[in-house]
């Protein structure tokens, strides 16, 4: 850990940005207009204006859910003790529980920060 960052921190960078950018593939990127990107590669649950979506961002449907998020402003971010991550937008919410095998997911600041949930549900930081 540089310094005495946390993980809440870094998340807390989110709030006012909004999701301009999203991709997926074997995991989901989101861009926000912070400069900050958040990826998912494990199960999530993603609610917004066409529902809730549970389950694996490349499976089919998280599509659905995520797109009316986009342009939305992050009114709250926040990294639970557990690892999660908790992402309230305007309409809507992402969340992302910690898995016992692989990254749940990293989240990339501005200039060089990193927090990366790592197996277990661990938070390393750089």
């Amino acid at each position: 850990m540089i310094g005495e960052v946390s993980a809440n921190e870094y998340a807390t960078r989110l709030i006012g940005s909004h999701a301009y950018q999203l991709c997926v593939a074997y995991q989901l990127t989101l861009d926000f207009s912070s400069d900050c990107s958040l990826v998912i590669g494990t199960a999530m649950t993603a609610s917004s204006s066409a529902g809730t979506w549970d389950g694996e961002p490349m499976r089919g449907g998280a599509i659905d859910a995520l797109l009316p998020l986009l342009y939305q402003p992050v009114v709250s971010a926040e990294v639970g003790s557990d690892g999660a991550i908790k992402l309230a937008f305007e309409a809507g919410a992402i969340a992302v529980v910690p898995c016992a095998d692989y990254e749940a997911w990293h989240l990339r600041v501005p200039p060089n920060g990193l927090a990366v949930c790592t197996p277990g549900g661990s938070i390393a930081l750089w």
